[in-house]
């Protein structure tokens, strides 16, 4: 008996001690923060977009842009903008003003879909021959001239205002009908090419890079801006196969101005970018802390817990939404002020963020812990890697118009890498001459980040 008193007193004697330190800790985390300087100024971001009207706003029309034949985008997308600007984690995604989307990659023609499936593997000379090979013999079916249609009237926006998400079930735009549409319009130029219309082929091609640089610069959330690069991407490695059908001394008539301008810092910016994300977190990290899934939503489990639950009560206390925000908003500014420089800085930029999360650790505190742990995941090392994407078409730009120029001056293969070696266009982060594969005839254009479209090649 007296083991077992001795036993029970220290298990209440332990479990006195617990209780005791979770008081101190619910005293030490009592008051929450106002609003920091850097969270003010990323809600000034987001707060100074300009209003732009439906009809003349790009993503109303994108909203819309898989509308069934024969429906308005514009319609269909005004009301998926109104519907996405209230979406919570309580709306229901069957309430969708656009519940039938059109598949604009059906009914397309063979000779398309090989071309997809081509494209769709890494090695990009499959593409180039699949693209370059079959464009003669090509006619649109109705829905690629469907598709066409509506990736031409896109082009013609000049003026974006997104919906920032606030919630992770919100639908997307139809990237990927868009991003299918713009390789038709790509096949389009090619068969101009063919026929030596110079002036529709630059026309084309500089409304293509007009736009998707004005989609990169006015992305308010990541995924947006990755899909502006990546049509970028496509931009200079379909319109350098298009160049190659044109003849030599028509070349460069047929660069669009687009090509000409250099990517600004204004252009390579993070700022709204990270605004819109930090938007959304402002949301993800509310939803959670009143939803009673936090440890899971924290623990990025699936399906809620029992003891999630449990913990939820003990957690939530020990989160101090707007500390943890500011956290967020200062993490993001600073990444999105390092990356406001000259691209040649890029890799020290890159280095110098590695650098201080590696030689910093995270604050240990009795204030704020479970924000603290959330903070753990967000340093600005977790996006270098997207600023160097963001910047990367600027390297793709000066080697498209590089081997544009060699064509042009119908350099033979031999001497191109004497030319490329003392060639004025040069890549960006080193300001080091283009690399030359002999190999696969292509200058090529590689960057310093981490991801699979690191290389770029251009055929010559």
């Amino acid at each position: 008996m007296r083991v077992l008193k001795f036993i029970s007193r220290g298990v209440l004697a332990i479990f006195g001690l617990v209780v005791l330190l979770y008081l101190i800790l619910l005293a030490g985390n009592w008051n929450d923060q106002p609003p920091s300087a850097a969270a003010r100024r990323l809600d000034a971001i987001i707060a100074a977009r300009p209003q732009v009207p439906a009809r003349e706003n790009a993503i109303v029309y994108l909203l819309g842009f898989n509308a069934p034949a024969g429906q308005d985008p514009y319609e269909i997308g005004a009301r998926r903008l109104a519907w996405l600007e209230t979406f919570t984690s309580s709306t229901k995604p069957e309430n969708d003003p656009l519940p039938d989307r059109l598949d604009l990659k059906s009914q397309g023609s063979p000779i398309v879909e090989q071309i997809g499936k081509e494209c769709g593997k890494d090695d990009r000379k499959l593409c180039a021959e699949a693209f370059d090979g079959i464009a003669s013999d090509w006619q649109p079916t109705a829905m690629e001239t469907l598709a066409l249609q509506r990736y031409r009237t896109l082009l013609g926006h000049q003026a974006w205002r997104d919906v920032v998400p606030l919630n992770v079930a919100a639908p997307l735009p139809a990237y990927g009908g868009v991003m299918h549409a713009q390789r038709l319009f790509h096949l389009s130029l090619l068969q101009l090419a063919r026929l030596n219309n110079v002036d529709a082929v630059r026309d084309g091609l500089n409304a293509d890079l007009a736009y998707w640089r004005g989609a990169q610069r006015a992305a308010e959330n990541l995924l947006a801006k990755m899909i502006a690069v990546a049509a970028m991407r496509n931009h200079f490695f379909f319109s350098n196969l298009i160049f190659r059908r044109l003849p030599a001394d028509r070349i460069m008539q047929a660069v669009p101005p687009e090509w000409q301008r250099e990517f600004s810092v204004e252009e390579r910016s993070m700022h709204l970018v990270m605004a819109g994300e930090w938007k959304f977190s402002t949301r993800v990290l509310h939803d959670a802390l009143h939803s009673g899934e936090l440890v899971d939503s924290l623990a990025e489990a699936h399906e809620p817990s029992t003891i999630g639950k449990w913990l939820d009560y003990l957690a939530k206390p020990m989160l101090k939404e707007q500390d943890t925000l500011n956290g967020v908003a200062d993490r993001y500014l600073r990444f999105s002020d390092q990356f406001a420089v000259p691209m040649k800085q890029y890799p020290a930029v890159k280095l110098e963020i590695e650098r201080y999360v590696r030689d910093h650790p995270q604050r240990v505190s009795i204030y704020n812990p479970v924000g603290d742990y959330y903070l753990r995941e967000i340093e600005g090392a977790t996006y270098t890697d997207y600023a160097i994407r963001v910047a990367n078409p600027e390297g793709m730009r000066r080697a498209a118009l590089l081997v544009a120029q060699l064509r042009a001056r119908g350099v033979a293969a031999d001497d191109i890498p004497a030319e490329v070696a003392r060639a004025k266009l040069r890549e960006p982060y080193a300001d080091a001459a283009f690399e030359w594969d002999a190999q696969r005839r292509a200058v090529v254009f590689t960057s310093p980040d981490d991801h699979q479209w690191r290389r770029n090649e251009f055929l010559y």
